[in-house]
């Protein structure tokens, strides 16, 4: 058990190194040039902007290894309270539109305008559908279409994300929301956020189900309860 847990231990120390040094190394880089060199305006802002960007990244991952050390300890916690699923979603769309369009992805909404608040963390459930849908336009390739759907019954609510991108292996749809799992090894990122997503659901009482086609795209649902307070007629 010791020896496990010495690999496991190992293992997270040498994603978080690798996925902390590239953009620390950048941000050196950049800010070494705006020190040293007579840039003109354009290139400062773009290197300033390289430095945010980098910067974010490295926060995100920094909360991505909290959140997922908070889910293993079991003191991951959610706020309940009514949150308005249209508006949440249409967010979501809005701060994932600039990735699509950098990728040449169509991003299609297909939200009920209606839909009834349900009980929940309004800014978790926005993190889960947002790792979704920015992992859909990652794995699209230009050209392709990325689908946000979301319907609501009596009971549950229902969203989907839909894609029509290079789709997962049959062997790896058991791991993928496993800490560390990664369909494409070559790319950024510690693989913690599909554990992340399935923590978020989880700590909601829902589910979430992944089906995918090799070449062809990838479907997850995620499944939440409606309030018991909200029934059919309200």
């Amino acid at each position: 058990m010791p020896s496990v847990r010495r690999r496991v231990r190992q293992q997270v120390l040498g994603f978080v190194a690798h996925d902390l040094r590239n953009p620390l190394q950048a941000i050196v880089m950049a800010a070494t040039a705006l020190a040293e060199l007579p840039l003109p305006a354009e290139q400062r802002s773009r290197r300033i902007g390289l430095i945010k960007r980098c910067a974010h990244d490295m926060d995100r991952l920094i909360a991505d290894l909290l959140d997922a050390s908070r889910m293993q300890a079991g003191t991951f916690a959610v706020r309940r309270e009514p949150v308005a699923v249209p508006e949440l979603l249409a967010d979501v769309i809005e701060r994932s539109q600039e990735h699509a369009r950098s990728r040449d992805v169509q991003l299609v909404s297909e939200v009920e305008p209606n839909s009834r608040p349900i009980d929940g963390d309004g800014q978790r459930l926005a993190q889960a559908v947002s790792n979704l849908l920015n992992n859909a336009i990652k794995f699209t390739p230009a050209g392709g279409r990325v689908l946000l759907g979301a319907r609501q019954s009596a009971t549950h609510l229902d969203i989907v994300v839909q894609d029509t991108g290079c789709g997962i292996a049959t062997a790896d749809l058991a791991s993928i929301f496993d800490r560390f799992w990664q369909a494409d090894r070559t790319s950024a990122g510690a693989g913690l956020g599909l554990a992340i997503v399935k923590g978020i659901i989880d700590s909601h009482d829902g589910q979430i189900h992944v089906a995918s086609i090799p070449g062809r795209g990838t479907t997850f649902r995620v499944r939440l309860p409606c309030s018991r307070e909200m029934g059919p007629g309200n």
